[in-house]
């Protein structure tokens, strides 16, 4: 695009409705392919996307101009701004007959809506996109976005069926045309599903491929992106080492974007979500509830309420891991509270144990209390619906007692590191023994002790005895 990008800039500007072709459009066009969103934002800012007589091309790049400034409005938070240059962008569209323009109205349209944690709404746009006809007159830009973004969602209310047929179908599409949030977001969402249907190495072949269309595309954000998908995988097996030395090797970088702006790939993942839950991880809670503080403030701010949901699960998180009980099961009643309306299951389950240990004792707690009203009524059945998605079996009564009731079976590793437990080894000599860090060790023992329901070492030992596991 470099070559292009140089005649183009030699043009000479104009406003003027009567040019076949307007620079200042495919020069921000070109831009926010190669992913310099400042550099976009500030070209195709003067374009008046306003007229409403235009027709034929004239229509088609005012559209594409539209479309471009409703992403840019998404990214900075701005919604109602988005969804009004998304419908201009729409009906220039019409008129111009763009599938092309049309298709990324609709997808990014629907992002706008999911973001703001109207899943419902996002999801019924998305599924009369794909049935629309123009859909599939344009197998490329048109159905690469507008997949994309529908995987996502699907995955984000964990339909995940529906989610990998979609992605199946349309890969080679995503893969060839897909700009960088859009191909982000359903490349993402795929290798989850692949991991949670016990399928790692499709996981980490579709993130290697990921990684390799964001080299070939001059794309770091992406490599970026992917590489701290990375480092989740790795925390939710226990491996915080490798987590760690994952991190290590990401490329820190600061934004050339204005404060508290967020392609919507990186509204609920990416770098800060990353680093937060690397935090929280690696012992470090107070460090994640300081940033997950200055980000969530943000984020209220503006309204991302999808966002809002992931930073108070991982404050859940830092809470529990900072040993404050109480704190930690406020704060997830707070993202229960704005999850369950557009059932975000993905928002808690991607986390793994911790918080599937917390989804427990909020149950347990709730079904024993006497007849919860109003709105808790829908937080208890979504919380119900979230454990019951993690396999875990409601019809089993809440465990009274330390070491009554295992909510999982233990993995190999575990029973292993119990054993060396009840052998009176401390963490140091486990870790030597089992040929790990202390800190992985001190994640066994932490996901131990939730599948006890213990909260020390006497008392894991204690319970392993009386349940034969020792």
């Amino acid at each position: 695009l470099g070559p292009i990008l140089s005649i183009l800039r030699r043009l000479p500007d104009s406003d003027e409705q009567s040019m076949h072709c307007s620079p200042r459009i495919v020069i921000s066009m070109a831009l926010i392919i190669q992913d310099d969103i400042a550099g976009s934002a500030a070209t195709v800012e003067p374009v008046d996307t306003r007229n409403q007589e235009a027709e034929g091309f004239n229509a088609f790049e005012l559209g594409a101009a539209a479309n471009l400034k409703g992403y840019l409005a998404l990214a900075r938070g701005e919604f109602e701004t988005a969804r009004e240059h998304l419908n201009m962008a729409r009906a220039h569209g019409e008129r111009g007959g763009a599938a092309f323009s049309w298709g990324y109205s609709i997808s990014t349209a629907g992002m706008n809506l999911l973001i703001q944690g109207l899943m419902p709404e996002a999801l019924e746009l998305f599924r009369l996109g794909m049935a629309d006809p123009r859909t599939s007159l344009d197998e490329s830009v048109t159905s690469a976005s507008l997949v994309s973004c529908y995987v996502c969602a699907l995955y984000q209310v964990n339909d995940l069926d529906a989610a990998q047929d979609q992605f199946d179908q349309f890969k080679d599409v995503i893969a060839n045309a897909a700009l960088l949030d859009y191909l982000c977001v359903a490349y993402v969402a795929m290798a989850r599903i692949h991991d949670h249907c016990g399928r790692p190495a499709k996981a980490q072949k579709l993130l290697d491929e990921a990684e390799t269309i964001g080299h070939a595309s001059l794309w770091p954000r992406l490599v970026r992106n992917i590489a701290w998908e990375r480092v989740r995988r790795a925390l939710m097996t226990g491996e915080v080492d490798r987590a760690q030395a994952v991190a290590s090797r990401i490329e820190r970088v600061e934004p050339d974007l204005p404060e508290h702006w967020c392609p919507f790939s990186e509204d609920a993942e990416g770098q800060c979500v990353g680093e937060i839950r690397l935090d929280i991880h690696s012992h470090r809670a107070e460090a994640a509830l300081t940033r997950i503080s200055e980000a969530l403030t943000a984020a209220q701010k503006q309204g991302r309420v999808r966002r809002q949901i992931k930073l108070l699960v991982l404050e859940a998180c830092a809470h529990r891991e900072n040993g404050d009980e109480k704190i930690a099961h406020r704060s997830l009643r707070r993202a229960l509270a704005l999850a369950a309306p557009g059932n975000f299951q993905r928002s808690f389950l991607d986390e793994g144990r911790p918080v599937l240990q917390l989804l427990r004792e909020d149950h347990d707690v709730h079904t024993r209390a006497a007849g919860p009203g109003g709105d808790s009524d829908e937080v208890q059945a979504f919380v119900e619906q979230l454990l019951r998605a993690a396999g875990v079996d409601l019809g089993s009564a809440p465990p009274v007692e330390a070491g009554v009731v295992a909510l999982e079976p233990l993995t190999d590793r575990e029973t292993e590191i119990l054993r060396l437990l009840g052998g009176g080894l401390s963490n140091k000599e486990i870790a030597n023994n089992v040929f790990v860090s202390e800190n992985t060790v001190k994640y066994h023992l932490k996901n131990i002790y939730a599948k006890l329901h213990v909260g020390s070492r006497l008392q894991a030992t204690s319970a392993a005895r009386r349940m034969g596991l020792l």
